[in-house]
């Protein structure tokens, strides 16, 4: 290997450190696949749960409701979200589906999952907070 004033020269760069860099990653990583398939599918299951109460197939016990969950605005609160909770939960499956198939559009969809996820999640703390 050639080297220039002590250092290796050619292929990869080294940064100031006189360390190389990582390389790019141009799949999904593991965590970032299992923390959107276990979101995505765990809010889907939560909305389905809801489907199937509200349609009367069975009754939710009170202990596991949220707090004031029989109050009409709380409830129309929590309903609220749903399309909000559905947009995330599609674009983060798509988003694992598109890195599957190495389509490199699995970035835009897993930012914008992303994005969704954190807006319902601020939405719902900010009003426990307030409340």
């Amino acid at each position: 290997m050639l080297r220039v004033a002590g250092r290796p020269f050619g292929g990869r760069r080294l940064d100031a450190a006189g360390c190389r860099p990582p390389r790019l990653q141009h799949g999904m990583s593991r965590p970032l696949r299992l923390a959107l398939l276990v979101t995505d599918l765990a809010f889907l299951i939560y909305w389905t749960v809801g489907l199937a109460s509200l349609a009367g197939l069975f009754a939710l016990p009170a202990s596991l409701m949220y707090a004031d969950y029989d109050n009409p605005i709380v409830f129309a609160w929590n309903w609220s979200f749903l399309p909000l909770d559905l947009a995330f939960s599609a674009t983060g499956l798509l988003a694992v589906a598109a890195a599957r198939r190495g389509d490199p559009r699995w970035r835009s969809l897993t930012l914008l999952s992303l994005a969704f996820t954190m807006a319902a999640g601020g939405m719902a703390v900010s009003f426990w907070i307030i409340r």
